[in-house]
């Protein structure tokens, strides 16, 4: 283990100080020169650095190839965003893109309308727990039915407010209902304060299931939660759209019209979800 902290701690000198020799990364990591040599013909050889002909080393091309792996997984639908700011500007709320990765959810895109009380709150790169999430909730609902048992079977359910799921049936529960209505919520059972609205977006093959989410105060959602809703709903429906076309535009020959595209969305389309009201009393998860 020791070996690899000191190849990180090489990577970050040079870094911070570009240009750096053997020599000076031996002074600095206190170590024997052989073995910085070892250190460093190892990360020459895996293109993490590079060296120069007067042996000054520089970050390789290993890294960046890394950063760009990591930013598309941070906003793996950068497509999205211009509907995600139309969310957040029509609820005047911040709106959300997130992933399910294993028991949490990832937030991988953000967009506030200014002044949202919860801007700085939510934000990218967010992760929490996905019994606690509306976003959890709708994401575990479209896994296969052996997959959620494996997930739930030995699940701590952590308490994290007075209205976090902590029992397993209950959970299923609120993942079934979340199946049913095609939209999940959390009502402050992450934060106390924050409530939310998710719904799951279309995703194309080989793309990670995401979904839309607001984050909202709960008063706003005993006000507001029946419109909110619909919203939503709505917004996702358009976003399944853009991503469908964009999916099959990419794999129809040039000159033949994408077959499976989804017919344009009508304003105001709630797609036909069974009527449902806001709710002081609404139980958590529902």
């Amino acid at each position: 283990m020791s070996t690899v902290r000191h190849a990180l701690r090489v990577v970050e000198l040079v870094a911070a100080r570009d240009g750096m020799t053997p020599k000076q990364l031996a002074a600095a990591l206190d170590l024997k020169l052989g073995t910085v040599y070892h250190l460093v013909n190892t990360l020459l050889d895996e293109g993490y650095l590079v060296r120069t002909t007067g042996g000054a080393l520089h970050l390789g091309d290993r890294l960046p190839q890394l950063l760009e792996c990591l930013d598309e997984r941070l906003d793996p639908y950068p497509e999205l965003n211009e509907e995600l700011a139309r969310l957040a500007l029509a609820t005047r709320t911040t709106a959300v893109i997130g992933q399910l990765i294993g028991r949490q959810v990832m937030i991988t895109a953000v967009q506030s309308f200014p002044g949202a009380v919860h801007q700085r709150l939510l934000r990218s790169g967010l992760r929490g727990h996905a019994h606690s999430m509306a976003i959890g909730k709708v994401l575990i609902a479209r896994l296969p039915r052996r997959q959620v048992s494996e997930l739930i079977d030995d699940w701590s359910l952590d308490q994290l407010t007075e209205r976090t799921i902590s029992r397993r049936d209950v959970l299923v529960e609120a993942i079934e209902t979340a199946a049913r209505r095609g939209f999940g919520l959390d009502l402050e059972e992450g934060v106390p304060g924050l409530t939310c609205i998710a719904a799951p977006i279309w995703t194309p093959v080989g793309r990670p299931p995401a979904a839309m989410a607001l984050g909202l105060t709960p008063d706003q959602f005993r006000s507001e939660g029946e419109r909110l809703v619909g919203l939503v709903v709505d917004s996702v429906r358009r976003s399944s759209h853009i991503l469908r076309a964009v999916s099959t535009t990419a794999a129809v020959p040039p000159g033949r019209p994408p077959h499976s595209a989804p017919p344009a969305l009508p304003e105001g389309s709630t797609s036909g979800h069974a009527p449902w009201r806001a709710s002081p009393d609404t139980a958590p998860g529902y």
